[in-house]
């Protein structure tokens, strides 16, 4: 294999002047470093993925390390080997104009990553052997591929199981971008998310779920999004079962994940993606953050028994990112899908309407309204960085039952949101967010807004002694309206 002349410093602590806050999304867990930290050698013989990025402004790497956009140009993917002092890591993706963010198979012979061979094509989805052999392209879509992940099996009545694959895609156009999932061989390729603001920061959890996230907003008749806020959601391979992620960013999150570690708020110098925290060899944590030294990302390793950062290695001329520890891991859960490609409806109920954080008078509430997100304003950037507007329209209406229960058919693999309007024609409560159902897919919920540690009531609601209802009203457009004006027919 060809190398390249050593550039770099390998396997020695960095002393640190602040608190150190390691990147990943919840919890008050924070680690100290000391300023006066002794430089202290490694004798780990641990082996990395790495993604190295050419070096560039503070902003810009921190941006490619959130996986919201393609690798920058001139990205690579080497293997770094900590046992070999002084050599230079082997480049595994030779031949390609840009290729990054390695996701490691379970038996740890091969490789998933995105990349493209020329600056004219499309990112796609490639998977190679450990030793640089064998690249094969997996998937594409029409726009450009941003990260993929090895995910369980998929079982399903009609076909034999499968492994599957999930994979983050831009539209060619407008919108931001959707996880998608299909067979090793590129065969059997499904849409899993319909968010219309995107879905990114992709990973899997060990019960076989997919863990992303999605932007959100205070007030859906007028969505506007700034900067890394929004939700960690969960779904099914199949996009079944939508739901928020309360637990926080434990050990069960992710399959190579914080070995116990809990929580780890964001800095300013560190890569902000998930993907920057990855566990080695006895539950030591690789991390991607800026070094003080060459104010390029690097990466260092953390002992869980020790506060203090160890430098790992550090190029001066690239941004190192994405840490993946070469050692088999655990396949997730397979899921047993009740997807039907065939059918075009779901059934959408919940039991009692009046259950809620701001509950109404009771038999206040007349009927639900359900709308769909259409597309994004012609002003919506997809990058995550700018606000967007979400233009919406009206599937149509049915009743709510006495008891606050309703039962409805809904479209399948659309962006959809409840409203509960009451008798007057003004809207008493208004879902926040958007969510999907699948073909086939049953959904269901207690009330709206309500304490999620609630149990349903033991009761046969009345919208269940009848047929789902079709929604009945006019498709129309929603208003465009300033976020702090009220939305027109809108209560509360």
């Amino acid at each position: 294999m060809e190398r390249e002349r050593p550039r770099a410093r390998c396997g020695w602590s960095e002393g640190i002047s602040s608190y150190l806050f390691l990147p990943v999304l919840m919890g008050p867990l924070c680690l100290l470093a000391r300023a006066d930290a002794l430089p202290q050698p490694t004798d780990r013989g641990d082996v990395v993925l790495l993604t190295q990025s050419p070096k560039t402004t503070e902003v810009d790497a921190f941006r490619s390390s959130t996986h919201r956009t393609p690798p920058r140009a001139g990205s690579r993917i080497v293997k770094l080997d900590a046992s070999r002092v002084g050599l230079p890591p082997q480049i595994l993706t030779k031949g390609f104009e840009s290729a990054g963010r390695a996701r490691l198979s379970f038996d740890a012979s091969r490789f998933l990553f995105v990349g493209r061979k020329s600056a004219l094509d499309p990112f796609g989805v490639w998977e190679v052997m450990l030793d640089a052999t064998q690249p094969r392209e997996v998937a594409r879509c029409l726009g450009d591929c941003i990260q993929a992940e090895y995910v369980g099996s998929l079982y399903s009545l009609d076909q034999e199981p499968a492994q599957r694959i999930a994979y983050v895609c831009m539209p060619s156009e407008g919108g931001g971008p959707s996880i998608f999932t299909c067979n090793l061989d590129g065969t059997g390729i499904s849409q899993t998310t319909y968010s219309p603001l995107g879905a990114s920061e992709l990973s899997t959890l060990r019960d076989g779920r997919l863990l992303f996230h999605m932007p959100v907003a205070s007030n859906p008749s007028n969505q506007k999004i700034n900067g890394y806020g929004g939700a960690w959601l969960t779904v099914n391979i199949d996009g079944t079962d939508l739901r928020k992620f309360e637990r926080g960013l434990s050990a069960e999150s992710r399959r190579m994940g914080l070995g116990g570690i809990d929580a780890v708020p964001m800095a300013p110098d560190i890569g902000a993606g998930g993907r920057n925290v990855e566990r080695g060899s006895d539950d030591r944590l690789f991390i991607s953050r800026r070094s003080q030294e060459t104010q390029t990302l690097a990466l260092f390793a953390l002992e869980k028994k020790n506060s203090i950062p160890e430098l790992f290695y550090d190029d001066a001329e690239w941004d190192e990112m994405d840490p993946v520890p070469i050692k088999p891991h655990d396949e997730p859960a397979g899921f047993a899908s009740v997807v039907r490609g065939a059918s075009n409806q779901t059934q959408i109920y919940c039991l009692n309407a009046y259950l809620s954080d701001s509950p109404a008078p009771p038999r206040s509430i007349r009927s639900v309204r359900v709308l769909k997100a259409t597309g994004l304003s012609s002003s919506a950037a997809t990058d995550g960085t700018a606000g967007r507007q979400i233009i919406e329209a009206t599937l149509g209406e049915a009743r709510v039952e006495s008891d606050g229960s309703f039962y409805v058919e809904a479209p399948p693999g659309v962006p959809i949101r409840f409203e509960t309007v009451g008798e007057d024609g003004l809207v008493v409560e208004s879902m926040k967010t958007w969510i999907w159902v699948m073909p086939g897919e049953h959904r269901g919920c207690i009330g709206c807004h309500e304490d999620r540690s609630l149990t349903p009531p033991n009761r046969h609601a009345l919208a269940l002694r009848r047929p789902p209802e079709k929604l009945v009203f006019p498709e129309r457009s929603r208003m465009e309206l300033d976020p702090q004006q009220p939305v027109p027919g809108d209560r509360r």
